[in-house]
């Protein structure tokens, strides 16, 4: 009975090695799913009810470091040593969000509460590592910028603790109605005005996709 008794304790404490073995194994993988690749920033979600999805396509007049520069925006507020698959300078970066202006004066400047962008980067890895690398920068963030109606120009920058994001736009007409148009760029640390950043593509996406149209 002494005997069969040591064997119970000895399987017992196998399978508690095991389970515990296990345990290790699934939060390792857990690690590399899809929300480590996700960085969310701000206390107000974006309001995503009438929000579309824009193009944002890299043009090689600024240079020709596509990679270079999603590697450097995605370098803060990750897990560090997190990896970054190649990326396609034409289809592999689409923005959405919801941005709302101040209507009462001509010149419109952004109501940053309840303003956000989400930028989606879809690399070569990310079927296998459980999805693409988000970037989210909700409402009461250090956001900022203006929509002028007469000329259709409109700035934004999205900032948080890791840095910004601005977008330098214009809204006009096209075949398929207002769209938004113009550059992205980030940079890290607090936004300096006049400061232009790193270039990360040329955005398109519908006006009232993006903006919160009356």
């Amino acid at each position: 009975m002494k005997y069969q008794s040591r064997q119970i304790s000895m399987i017992k404490a196998m399978l508690v090695a095991t389970l515990a073995l296990t345990s290790m194994v699934g939060c390792a993988n857990n690690s590399s799913n899809g929300d480590v690749r996700v960085r969310t920033s701000g206390t107000a979600p974006i309001t995503t009810a009438n929000t579309g999805v824009g193009t944002v396509v890299y043009d090689t007049k600024y240079g020709n470091n596509f990679q270079g520069a999603v590697n450097s925006f995605v370098s803060e507020g990750f897990p560090a040593g997190m990896q970054v698959g190649t990326v396609d300078p034409s289809r592999g970066i689409t923005i959405s969000g919801q941005v709302h202006f101040d209507t009462s004066v001509p010149s419109q400047n952004l109501i940053s509460s309840t303003s956000g962008v989400s930028i989606i980067i879809t690399d070569s890895l990310a079927s296998q590592m459980g999805g693409p690398i988000v970037v989210n920068i909700n409402g009461g963030n250090l956001s900022m910028g203006s929509y002028t109606q007469s000329t259709g120009v409109a700035r934004i920058v999205f900032e948080d603790q890791y840095g910004w994001v601005y977008l330098n736009g214009q809204v006009g007409g096209g075949s398929g109605g207002y769209v938004y148009t113009g550059q992205i760029f980030f940079g890290t640390g607090q936004y300096s005005y006049g400061t232009t950043g790193t270039y990360l593509g040329d955005f398109n996406i519908p006006m009232c996709s993006f903006f919160a149209c009356q």
